[in-house]
Order: structure tokens, then C-alpha cells, then sequence
């Protein structure tokens, strides 16, 4: 969810995006149908019915479910993404299940 402002030459789509930042733990599922930025330590499972960014310090042990998905952090679980997953450079995946429409990997990452 979220609105536009517009000029005369161009439109910006804001969106509501939840951040949770380093120094953030969180034992237990992270559930929500906003787009999130998450650079924090999870153990257990994170559904984002939107976007979903995970930071460089995230660390995530449990499945992943998002419409889109960029990694930039590590993960240890099952990933499934409903349209576009981006592993950067910086990303360590060990997922036993990878389940995506479109899939791009940056040179460095790693998939295990």
C-alpha cells in the first residue's frame, strides 16, 4: 500500500515499507503484507506478501516467502518467491528448496 505525488514532469510512487535494523532479533515468524527491509538476526519464518529486502548483516534461519525477494545477507531455510528473487554479491544461501519465476545471481554470491 502506499500513494503518488506528482509534478508536472513525473510521478513517485511512495510505499510503506517496515525496517527492522541491525541489532534486531526476532525468535519467532515475521508476517506481514507491507514491503520490508530487514538487516536483523531471525530464527523461524519470514512471509512478506510484497517486497522483501534482506540487508547485508541479516541473518535468517527458517523459510523465506515473498513476491519479490533481494538478498543481500545470509539464509538457511526454504526460499520461495512468487515472482523475481536477486541474490547479490554479499549473499551466502543454503536453502534445501528454491522455488522462483525469475532468478538473478550477482558474481559472488553464494547458493549452496
Amino acid at each position: 500500500m502506499g500513494f503518488a505525488c506528482s509534478n508536472k514532469n513525473s510521478t513517485i510512487a511512495i510505499e510503506k515499507v517496515m525496517q527492522f535494523q541491525t541489532g534486531t532479533t526476532i525468535n519467532g515468524q515475521l508476517i506481514s503484507p507491507d514491503n520490508c527491509y530487514f538487516n536483523g538476526v531471525i530464527i523461524g519464518n519470514i512471509e512478506i506478501h510484497n517486497k522483501l529486502v534482506l540487508g547485508e548483516n541479516s541473518v535468517v534461519t527458517g523459510d523465506v516467502y515473498a513476491r519479490n525477494l533481494l538478498v543481500k545477507g545470509k539464509v538457511q531455510g526454504n526460499i520461495i518467491v512468487e515472482n523475481k528473487a536477486i541474490f547479490s554479491s554479499s549473499a551466502h544461501v543454503q536453502a534445501n528448496n528454491l522455488s522462483t519465476h525469475l532468478l538473478e545471481v550477482e558474481t559472488g554470491a553464494v547458493l549452496n
